[in-house]
């Protein structure tokens, strides 16, 4: 959690830094075009999530758990919608590498919204039916 409010804070400073009094390097007006784009395309996730959070008071465990699944592929659809936002805004300000800059950060925060294998948990299974992780004695 401490490393979201870091992001956050880098980015909000990110974005404002042009302005403060003093100089700056030519890469900093790029750089606060793209989160400033960036900010004001990802305000389509608003709707999302009040429609996911009005579902998830609602219903049973089932209801939800199609709710979560649908609201989180529609946030991921809307990440790729900022995502090619902010890499065109990145190209035309300021080009190629900071272009690929901007779709590596927004790969990573993509791939940590999808669903992995290894990570998926069944609800549905209890600990009766779950296998056993014991050894058992020899005979």
């Amino acid at each position: 959690m401490i490393w979201v409010a870091g992001a956050l804070l880098l980015l909000a400073s990110s974005g404002i830094y042009p302005y403060l009094p003093g100089g700056h390097d030519p890469l900093a007006v790029p750089v606060s075009q793209v989160v400033q784009v960036a900010a004001a395309t990802a305000l389509f996730l608003v709707p999302i999530g009040l429609l996911w959070l009005a579902l998830q008071a609602r219903g049973g465990e089932r209801r939800r758990l199609v709710a979560q699944r649908r609201c989180g592929y529609a946030a991921a659809g809307v990440h790729v919608l900022v995502s090619l936002v902010a890499v065109g805004v990145a190209l035309g300000s300021s080009g190629v590498i900071l272009a690929l800059l901007t779709a590596a950060l927004c790969a990573y925060g993509l791939s940590t919204l999808l669903p992995h294998p290894t990570r998926r948990c069944s609800s549905t299974t209890s600990s009766a039916t779950a296998p056993s992780t014991a050894a058992t004695p020899p005979r």
